[in-house]
């Protein structure tokens, strides 16, 4: 690789047994993924000397690339950022365009915004050494630290009414008729597919093959998701009525063609009390090589993506340890069909143990530390185990 494009041109559709065109290069997202993945390593791990010598460069660069994909819209006080596509890779271009891609897609412009707060609070928190040497690497400039300010408060998003849109526009196109096909072929999952067959495009419907706007509830926690879209202009006065609409919207619309979008729903899901709905996601996800569920796919190779999900859902959302902020927050929803999660993990340099059941909660650290339990910040103490009921 010599930093050229890498992504495929062309992919084989099974059903026409013809070579369509693959735009999947336009999933400018894919940066956002690797700045998500930079501050949730340094969260994890408070690894100053990687953040400075490596992280925070590679982060401005993102912004940099970001800052010039966010163009003006008009005199509006707004921006935009076009030609791109979501995480759902159903839509490529708007109806009867070619090439173009998408404009504001919801999954970008949130994550563009949080990941510009991030980097502005990085900024400031940073020695002043290790902010100079860095800003100089990157060639970030005061007018890029005034633009990003700018930039995160005024990207646009599009709604109807109580819903979040996928993209600006997702609102005007038409809805599909699953059942119609669902009789037709039985698994929809790859609905692209199924629509390029009968001379038609997955770019004309509201049908997603995996998640997309509701992805930054997956990546963030649901405060910080929040505070974005107040931070954009769009502030929510009734939160739970607008997650519960919006993933009732999605999912309906969703035909989880990837086995990613199982992991996201299953979260979801469990975010709005649909326990069983979430089991039978993860299960889904979980046995999806053992059973080949794509046709095929794993003779070739299993999918890791997939396998470390599973393990982040038990870990993070069965277990409920979150560690996307300064203390561990815990909240178990352990599935009816186990009896108790066992695991370590490290964070910040202490060594966590968490035995999790039912009802029961124990955990045993190395060293003094606290954890958010219940809403409210539990000390811990080093090598004497803890038990709590809930």
């Amino acid at each position: 690789m010599y930093g050229d494009e890498q992504s495929q041109e062309v992919h084989l559709n099974p059903i026409t047994n013809k070579w369509d065109p693959d735009n999947s290069r336009k999933q400018r997202h894919v940066s956002l993924a690797i700045a998500y993945n930079i501050l949730n390593y340094y969260n994890l791990t408070n690894d100053e000397k990687f953040l400075g010598e490596y992280g925070l460069e590679m982060l401005l660069d993102i912004t940099k690339f970001w800052i010039d994909k966010s163009q003006p819209e008009g005199d509006t006080g707004k921006y935009s950022i076009s030609n791109v596509m979501g995480p759902d890779e159903f839509h490529e271009d708007y109806p009867g365009q070619e090439n173009k891609g998408l404009k504001n897609n919801a999954y970008t412009n949130i994550m563009v915004s949080w990941l510009f707060k991030k980097v502005s609070a990085l900024i400031k928190s940073q020695p002043e050494d290790v902010i100079d040497n860095n800003l100089k690497r990157a060639k970030f400039t005061k007018n890029d630290l005034t633009k990003i300010d700018d930039i995160r408060h005024n990207l646009k998003l599009d709604f109807d009414g109580n819903i979040l849109g996928q993209f600006e526009g997702y609102f005007d196109l038409k809805r599909l008729d699953f059942d119609k096909y669902r009789q037709q072929y039985g698994n929809i999952s790859r609905m692209d597919r199924i629509l390029k067959a009968h001379h038609d495009s997955p770019d004309n419907y509201q049908v997603a093959k995996q998640a997309d706007a509701l992805m930054p509830l997956f990546n963030i926690k649901e405060a910080d998701f929040l505070d974005i879209l107040a931070d954009l202009g769009y502030p929510i006065s009734n939160p739970n009525k607008f997650i519960n609409d919006n993933i009732k919207y999605y999912i309906a619309r969703t035909t989880h063609g990837s086995t990613l979008s199982r992991i996201v729903y299953s979260m979801l899901m469990l975010k709005v009390g649909e326990t069983n709905t979430a089991w039978e996601l993860f299960y889904e996800a979980l046995t999806s090589d053992y059973y080949d569920i794509q046709g095929g796919t794993t003779a070739e190779g299993i999918h890791l993506g997939v396998m470390g999900a599973t393990l982040n859902v038990v870990t993070s959302f069965f277990a409920g340890v979150d560690y996307r902020g300064n203390l561990l927050e815990i909240t178990p929803n352990v599935p009816k069909q186990w009896q108790k999660i066992e695991f370590k993990m490290i964070f910040k340099g202490i060594h966590f143990e968490f035995e999790i059941s039912a009802n029961d909660l124990s955990i045993t650290v190395d060293k003094d530390t606290a954890v958010i339990f219940d809403g409210k910040e539990l000390p811990l103490t080093a090598n004497q185990q803890i038990t709590l009921t809930y």
